[in-house]
């Protein structure tokens, strides 16, 4: 279900750049809580609550030189596309919010390193950086993003809720978050860049779907660790999985009397939720989404490249990958 982009399985203990980026709205907060529960338990210290809530990993977690857990776009986008008219059609495209293009230090850096054929005065200290980072992409599929996205602007009350002054979600509303205030631009500009730059180092970057994680974290995170050369204990993988539970997490934001991060709309408002899986269907028609996967197509890019629901509604049975005609992916 989730092999159209994967990328290796095998522990390398030799990585010293561990890079998890993430889209916005896909598992950020859980990701970087379990690396640093378990980074905590495999130091045989049980995590404090301190360590239970959310924080950017720190730098040197596992022993790496760095590791980094944050949305950023691929460094070296622009040095592996060679198509000059996608590469324009692609700069065109803009984020409406400055953190899904990450770091811009670090993408710099990165970017350098990622580019040797163009940098002709990489250093071998440079050289060496290259062949021991791996990056791990966890995505999501583009309409459940933007309706978590949507709603997360909104306070993320439900849309019945009598205290959301603009509860339920127009058509019109929609459209002009998705298609004019760029939140397609987003997920297509961000995820396009590591679908180029992976072609360049395929080994380098490991494609993960939210939506695996949600359906089986434990094979999910499995990959993720051996993609990134951190070691594995089965005991101390599992406790970690335990104690960042939904469950966990919600019992710690009641201990706590706030959410996780502070960036709800509603003060009171809990962080932690169970991304839903199809959720798009309730709130999009069949015109709107073909409209999305007619501006995806530009790219190369489809709808059926994501995992989009566990059950299509008939309305939109024609996303089935045999019902949908879309362009093949660039070699």
């Amino acid at each position: 279900m989730y092999d159209h982009i994967v990328g290796p399985n095998q522990v390398n203990k030799k990585i010293s750049h561990a890079y998890i980026w993430v889209m916005p709205k896909s598992g950020t907060v859980f990701i970087s809580i379990f690396m640093n529960v378990y980074s905590e338990l495999l130091n045989t210290r049980y995590p404090s609550d301190k360590e239970l809530q959310y924080s950017y990993p720190k730098v040197s977690l596992f022993g790496k030189t760095e590791f980094v857990v944050e949305h950023a776009e691929c460094p070296g986008y622009l040095e592996a596309e060679k198509d000059p008219q996608m590469l324009a059609l692609w700069k065109s495209l803009s984020y409406n919010d400055k953190h899904w293009a990450g770091n811009e230090a670090r993408r710099k850096q990165l970017g350098l390193v990622m580019a040797p054929d163009a940098n002709k005065n990489l250093g071998s200290s440079d050289k060496k950086i290259l062949n021991r980072t791996k990056i791990v992409f966890i995505y999501r599929n583009f309409l459940d993003e933007m309706i978590s996205l949507f709603k997360h602007q909104r306070g993320y009350l439900a849309d019945n809720h009598p205290s959301q002054p603009t509860a339920n979600i127009t058509q019109a509303e929609l459209e002009r978050f998705i298609f004019d205030k760029g939140a397609l631009a987003n997920c297509i500009k961000l995820f396009y860049s590591y679908y180029v730059v992976s072609k360049k180092y395929p080994d380098m970057i490991l494609f993960v779907p939210y939506e695996e994680i949600i359906n089986n974290k434990e094979a999910a995170l499995h990959r993720i660790i051996n993609h990134l050369g951190i070691p594995y204990n089965e005991k101390a993988f599992l406790k970690a999985i335990e104690l960042t539970s939904m469950d966990s997490m919600k019992s710690l934001e009641h201990r706590m009397g706030h959410a996780l991060i502070g960036n709800q709309q509603v003060p009171y408002q809990t962080h932690i939720r169970n991304g839903g899986i199809g959720m798009w269907q309730a709130h999009m028609t069949p015109e709107m989404v073909k409209k999305i996967e007619a501006k995806m197509n530009q790219f190369g890019l489809s709808l059926t490249m994501f995992f989009l629901a566990n059950n299509l509604t008939p309305k939109f049975i024609f996303l089935k990958p045999d019902n949908l005609l879309t362009p093949k992916p660039r070699p």
